[in-house]
């Protein structure tokens, strides 16, 4: 797979530090940071699969995918949710009680006041007791402002937290309902104080999204729901909303108000609603679209085998994640229809795991763009156990065999299944009348039971495809397995009588969505579905493990997190090592792009595949040949680069691509650097000019770029040599026209440079 995941230096040379004296070494990284006047030609086109109904940010319930990718592209933030991790955007950082800009606090609540019960209830207190209550301070990054240059305080945040928190306002209350008070303090700093007893991990995100106040504030809630504000919003991100043309477009252009500096890179943003996947590669094939989202692309193995093929090309960028989507097999450890206990010890659950190649599952199934799973935590997410920790199970079907003959399951017929022969497992069990942990149980399995199991899922194509290798699989290693593929409604069939709630299964494979936080509470005891919760417990698998259930709690009950971490650790530990479902692995998503899109990075937590949409650029492909010559130029104009006949010795290809260059020492750069590479068409080696010719480099600046201390007499054309800047021999400025030009005889990482009394200390950057 190709992608290009270009660095950017965050804050670019705004950042830059002003020393006195010295040097520093110098460090070419890509992207832009110089902000640039609008230009023509410098416009992103995105499809996605559906037109949102409001722009709103608090006009629903939730928000749709389609509506999340355009609010990419206007607000920014204010926090971001990607690696299963939060990221402050517009705010210096987030609070933390290790840093002191969170803390708990005892309160008295009094008789008649609000407060939450140990089960997460808002309640009124019958008679004074104490509680506890988290207070978070948020400071807003200063210099930021709406896109009609009005400042953004945290009092456009208290704004929209009065917003959202109206009953006229259709959005979730969840939080408003769990909130004592939101305020500004100060243009810059907010402070959440929660309703006490309300135990949130999750404290250090509640920031509201701002509402522009200056604009609103006269409005009520439900004038604002009903007024065309969801067509036309404010924002302080990269973009602004000019038109949108129901049925047909969303366009954006580029604000000028935006707080980071040189970006975006582009000057004009526009989103195409096409529902129809195969509609949408045509376009991008077509070079009307630079990306077909990963809600418009399809998903069945038929399209995404031709998304590869089509890569493979070099036709397009297929962009793959994993999703939050995580792929598992229940084991039905406590039946309650009478069916054997096939699966009460965890030898044999061990057993299945060493005999199920879930690895083949990932490369045949998902086209080894995904992972084997090994927990109920991703990866990604900071609170999957350190090296070691986990028992991970890898394809070893002679220690399945093994494991399943020390429990007594033999093939002792030789007919390639095996049977039960003095197989007794110990089952831990809870007490529901109690609300406690009950005697553990005595299973044995007769004498002579044929190990033939039925595995129930539903019929998405992916499950077919895994149920199959599952039953190959396991067949090798003496159990057989029926497959029964259900309509989804029927699987999660509401017990007694539903298969996976009724626990009226052996194996029955189904999928949760991951969020930042470790669901460890699904294998909870108390979680077991059963006639005492309704037969509504997320646990269908019976398995019952106290220090599990001990190290949960701890973990969910915790705010610090280096100490909610060690008992994350310990309940996964347990869980892998006692294995009451099988981990198979995580869905992926696939957006389309065009070869000449840079920076799309997908995310697996993020809330759309826009999440970096201001980092997004293009770089510009030409071609030269023998007999005409040639050439390309940059996608917004400025940069020209020309060949001349004969100064190739066969077609190339010529691709130009911008970067940033935070030169250091006295020199510093006005925002115009690029890699200029050259192949031949014919076989993709790199080519090089005709000894002894040379090609034209024309580069346009404006007075705008000048705003660095740089002397622009003293501007030139520089390469990069590996090591260092050195100037091209060829270059010249002309100040009246503000042009660089000069006549290079080799290709290379190029910038526009310039002389300057100031010395800065380097950036150093890393490509992610």
């Amino acid at each position: 797979m190709r992608t290009r995941l270009f660095g950017v230096v965050a804050l670019g040379l705004a950042l830059l530090l002003l020393l006195t004296g010295g040097t520093a070494a110098q460090t070419p990284v890509p992207g832009s940071t110089v902000a640039q006047a609008p230009v023509p030609g410098s416009t992103i086109v995105v499809a996605m699969a559906y037109e949102p109904d409001t722009l709103y940010y608090y006009g629903g319930s939730s928000m749709p995918l389609a509506q999340q990718h355009v609010t990419q592209a206007f607000l920014d933030g204010p926090i971001d949710n990607r690696t299963f991790d939060y990221q402050p955007v517009i705010l210096d950082k987030l609070p933390s009680l290790d840093d002191g800009d969170a803390i708990t606090q005892t309160v008295t609540v009094h008789a008649g006041e609000w407060y939450v019960d140990e089960w997460g209830n808002v309640v009124m207190a019958t008679q004074d007791i104490t509680a506890t209550q988290i207070v978070a301070t948020f400071s807003l990054k200063t210099g930021i402002l709406w896109s009609d240059g009005q400042p953004l305080t945290t009092a456009d945040s208290v704004f929209g937290f009065q917003v959202d928190c109206h009953p006229d306002t259709p959005t979730y209350k969840y939080t408003c309902e769990r909130t004592a008070s939101y305020q500004a303090v100060s243009d810059q700093v907010a402070v959440w104080t929660s309703l006490p007893g309300y135990f949130d991990p999750e404290y250090f995100i509640h920031f509201w999204t701002p509402l522009p106040e200056h604009l609103l504030g006269s409005m009520t809630p439900k004038e604002i729901l009903e007024s065309d504000y969801g067509r036309h919003p404010l924002g302080w991100g990269a973009f602004v909303v000019d038109e949108w043309i129901a049925g047909q477009y969303i366009s954006l252009s580029r604000n000028p108000n935006y707080w980071q500096a040189g970006l975006p890179h582009v000057d004009h943003l526009v989103f195409r609603f096409i529902p129809d996947p195969d509609q949408a590669l045509q376009a991008l094939l077509r070079g009307e679209v630079h990306l077909v989202t990963s809600d418009a692309t399809g998903q069945s193995r038929a399209q995404v085998l031709a998304y590869l093929d089509l890569e493979a090309q070099g036709v397009l960028d297929a962009h793959f994640t994993p999703t939050t989507w995580w792929e598992h097999i229940d084991f039905d450890i406590q039946p309650t229809d009478g069916r054997p206990a096939f699966f009460a010890g965890p030898e044999v659950r061990q057993a299945v795991a060493y005999g199920t190649n879930r690895q083949k599952m990932v490369d045949d199934i998902l086209y080894g763009q995904s992972l084997v799973s090994h927990s109920f935590v991703p990866p990604q997410n900071p609170y999957y156990p350190p090296a070691g920790v986990l028992t991970e199970y890898p394809y070893e079907p002679d220690t399945a065999r093994a494991l399943l003959e020390s429990v007594g399951w033999r093939d002792d017929d030789g007919d390639g299944i095996r049977e039960a022969h003095g197989v007794v497992y110990q089952v831990p069990t809870w007490d529901w009348s109690a609300g406690t942990y009950g005697p553990t149980q005595t299973v044995t399995i007769p004498d002579g039971t044929p190990f033939e199991v039925t595995f129930k899922t539903t019929q998405a194509e992916l499950r077919y495809q895994t149920g199959a290798q599952l039953q190959q699989d396991l067949a090798a290693v003496g159990i057989s397995v029926t497959l029964e593929y259900l309509p989804g409604r029927h699987l999660f069939d509401p017990g007694p009588d539903g298969p996976l709630y009724g626990r009226k299964f052996d194996l029955a494979e189904y999928a949760w969505l991951f969020g930042v936080e470790p669901a460890c509470e699904l294998y909870q005891a108390w979680n077991i579905s059963d006639w005492a919760n309704g037969w509504s417990g997320q646990n269908p698998s019976g398995w019952v493990n106290q220090p599990y259930d001990e190290a949960c709690y701890q973990a969910l009950h915790t705010l610090s997190a280096s100490q909610r971490a060690l008992y994350f650790y310990e309940a996964q530990r347990l869980f892998s090592e006692r294995l009451p479902v099988l981990p198979l692995l995580y869905r992926v998503s696939a957006a389309l792009g065009n070869s000449n899109l840079l920076n799309v990075q997908l995310d697996p937590t993020a809330v759309s595949d826009l999440w970096n949409v201001e980092a997004w650029e293009l770089s510009s492909h030409g071609q030269a040949t023998p007999e005409g010559g040639g050439g390309v130029q940059s996608n917004d104009g400025r940069t020209t680069v020309t060949l001349g006949p004969g100064d190739v010795a066969e077609t190339v290809t010529l691709t130009l691509t911008p970067w940033v260059v935070v030169p250091g020492g006295s020199l510093a750069g006005i925002g115009h650097a690029f890699d200029l590479t050259a192949v031949y068409a014919s076989t993709g080696e790199p080519a090089s000019l005709v000894p002894g010719n040379t090609f034209d480099l024309e580069i346009h600046y404006g007075d705008a770029e000048l705003t660095t201390p740089v002397r622009e007499e003293t501007l030139a054309l520089y390469y990069w040599d590996g090591d260092e800047w050195v100037v091209e021999p060829s270059s010249s400025v002309d100040p009246a026209n503000n042009v660089v030009t000069a006549t290079p005889d080799h290709f290379s990482l190029w910038a526009v440079l310039g002389e300057t009394n100031r010395v800065y200390l380097p950036i150093i950057s890393r490509n992610y």
